[in-house]
C-alpha cells in the first residue's frame, strides 16, 4: 500500500477525501528531486505534515515531479495532490497530511 494524503483540520479530523497511490508512483517520483528542502521529510513509513505555511514552499518543489512522470496515472496523481495543497494556503489551523505505509 502506497502513501495517502488528505487535508486535515488542528484536531486531526479529515476535511478532504483521501488521494491514495496504491502503486507506490510517489516513491519513484520522490526520489528524482535531487536536494529537497521540504519533500525529503515525507516518511514513507510514519505521517507528515504540513502546515498553511510550510505548504507554499512544499507547493515550489511539488511542482518539480511534474518534470519526471512516466504516464498520465502519475501526471493525474501529482496534480491533485497539488489541488489539495494549495486548498489550504492562507487557512489557518489546516493540515496537508500524508499518511505512510
Amino acid at each position: 500500500m502506497g502513501i495517502c494524503v488528505q487535508v486535515v483540520d488542528e484536531f486531526g479530523e479529515s476535511e478532504s477525501e483521501h488521494i491514495c497511490d496504491p502503486q507506490n508512483h510517489l516513491h519513484r517520483l520522490l526520489a528524482t528531486i535531487p536536494e529537497s528542502r521540504f519533500l525529503q521529510y515525507i516518511d514513507w513509513f510514519g505521517d507528515t505534515i504540513f502546515n498553511q505555511e510550510q505548504v507554499r514552499d512544499f507547493l515550489k518543489e511539488w511542482g518539480l515531479l511534474l518534470e519526471f512522470v512516466e504516464n498520465e496515472d502519475e501526471k493525474a496523481l501529482v496534480e491533485q495532490i497539488a489541488d489539495l495543497a494549495k486548498s489550504i494556503v492562507g487557512k489557518p489551523h489546516t493540515y496537508l497530511k500524508f499518511d505512510g505505509d
